[in-house]
């Protein structure tokens, strides 16, 4: 696998922003059956990593191992001391290949939206000017507005698109449905923000929902565990072990039937620890979905 090809990867990326740059521990083995990497295409990454003298590292902890870093790349001032120049600057470059790689990894086919109302022909545009980032001049709540789109996301009960406004470059919330026409826009957008600023905005915004929880799993076959929910759905995920060794994977989501579905498809794999009123709402899911099959 080339440099080339291994900066292409969604996996690979998630490496960066979750070990290298929010410091979390990985569990090896689980992390390849989620997305489906050999040990050998994971230690070219991590071959590559090394040699970009990023500290990325693996330890055995309770026979396990994991990917892990002793020192995050945060992008904070507490931490700008603690960062050398070349680390900073590979960090730079990968930051950039970030933006560039991971905002093109939504499936939008297989989120079924049909099945939602949504217009496929102005999805399939939105993904090619995210993947070209190129603007996209629509037309919302009877105003004209030019926009760079960003990312599709699930919020407040509906699909939405986050994008920025090139006229003052705020970052904007808008229900797709609400888009009435769209056109492509003919020039490339300079945008001021990171992926990471992306992420703390839409988790501003999953905040002030009323319908945002923290949905905290227990999994129990850890060989058969997998987030094969679209990325759409939730952010703010981690997979950690708690002090009696059970493997727990918490993210922040809304409610709906894409989740119920993908939590019934995995039947007794995990256990819903909280909150309780999302375990009593999935237990009528459950409910209802057996009478149909009756």
């Amino acid at each position: 696998m080339t440099k080339n090809s291994l900066l292409k990867q969604q996996w690979f990326w998630n490496i960066v922003s979750d070990v290298l740059i929010a410091g979390k521990e990985v569990d090896l083995d689980l992390w390849c059956k989620q997305y489906q990497v050999n040990l050998d295409q994971f230690n070219v990454a991590f071959e590559y990593l090394k040699t970009a003298d990023l500290d990325i590292d693996l330890k055995l902890k309770s026979g396990q191992k994991y990917i892990c870093t002793r020192r995050p790349l945060a992008r904070s001032s507490q931490s700008a001391s603690n960062i050398t120049e070349l680390e900073e600057s590979n960090l730079l470059e990968l930051a950039s290949s970030i933006e560039e790689t991971r905002s093109t990894c939504v499936d939008y086919k297989a989120m079924n939206l049909s099945e939602i109302n949504i217009d496929m022909n102005l999805v399939t545009q939105i993904q090619e000017s995210i993947t070209a980032k190129h603007t996209l001049s629509i037309q919302h709540d009877g105003r004209e507005l030019n926009i760079l789109p960003w990312k599709v996301v699930y919020i407040d009960g509906e699909l939405s698109l986050i994008c920025e406004k090139t006229s003052d470059k705020c970052l904007l919330n808008i229900p797709i449905q609400s888009i009435s026409h769209y056109t492509e826009g003919n020039k490339s957008y300079e945008s001021i923000y990171s992926l990471l600023e992306l992420e703390e905005f839409i988790s501003s915004l999953r905040e002030m929902s009323d319908y945002t929880i923290r949905l905290v799993l227990k999994i129990y076959a850890r060989d058969e565990f997998s987030v094969s929910l679209n990325e759409a759905f939730f952010n703010n995920s981690c997979l950690v072990t708690n002090s009696c060794g059970d493997l727990i994977w918490a993210a922040t989501l809304e409610p709906c039937d894409r989740v119920f579905k993908w939590l019934y498809e995995l039947e007794h794999k995990v256990e819903i620890l909280e909150p309780y009123s999302f375990k009593r709402d999935f237990l009528d899911y459950c409910e209802d979905r057996l009478k149909k099959l009756a």
